[in-house]
């Protein structure tokens, strides 16, 4: 519970933004981060069917609803919100709500995007990070969490690994503490995790003609 910037008031010994750098490195943990709290559910659902450990990355209360209805999910894969061909945007937890409405912005411009929700961070899945990537040859991560280690770390082994030529950006708190205490929308912005500061770094990328 409290992950990321979640628990703002209480200033930065109560952040959570290092896990899922700490945790994925352990052996056969199951890592995931639903993005609402429709997704909570079925997460959880899937969670009692799952032989081995499982770390669910939670936030606090009054998160942003993203679905209409409870949403398809299986630990290992991760989900499309909307597509495009311009850029993908990978992200995860309540934050792709900002994300969301980055990409809003990002369509005045003229771009579209593949939004991808990978609430399982991991497993990781490696079919559609590569999918969307070789389309688009755009990736941008989006995460409340140290860059560092995180999602953004994760995907780009993947992209690595598998010799995806893209251009890369990861939008998350670049390897300093937020040491501020305030409402959670004032510290994602002195944080970088604004919609302004996501579609900043999305637009920036899309204009890149590298």
């Amino acid at each position: 519970m409290g992950s990321g910037l979640k628990i703002n008031n209480f200033g930065p010994t109560h952040h959570t933004t290092e896990d899922i750098a700490a945790l994925r490195v352990l052996p056969n943990l199951c890592l995931l981060s639903p993005a609402s709290p429709k997704e909570v559910s079925v997460v959880f659902d899937n969670c009692l069917e799952h032989n081995g450990a499982v770390y669910i990355r939670l936030g606090k209360a009054f998160e942003t609803e993203i679905y209409d209805t409870v949403p398809d999910f299986e630990i290992g894969k991760s989900t499309y919100i909307r597509t495009g061909d311009d850029l993908t945007i990978i992200s995860t937890g309540s934050i792709i709500s900002n994300t969301l409405e980055a990409a809003d912005l990002l369509a005045k411009d003229g771009f579209t995007a593949d939004i991808i929700n990978m609430a399982s961070i991991k497993p990781l899945d490696t079919d559609k990070i590569i999918q969307s990537a070789q389309k688009t040859g755009r990736v941008v991560t989006v995460e409340e969490h140290q860059i560092i280690g995180g999602l953004g770390s994760a995907v780009s082994e993947i992209l690595c690994s598998n010799r995806i030529l893209a251009s890369f950006e990861r939008v998350g708190l670049d390897d300093r503490f937020c040491t501020t205490y305030g409402w959670h929308r004032d510290l994602l912005e002195i944080s970088g995790l604004s919609v302004e500061s996501i579609y900043r770094t999305c637009k920036s990328i899309c204009q890149d003609k590298g």
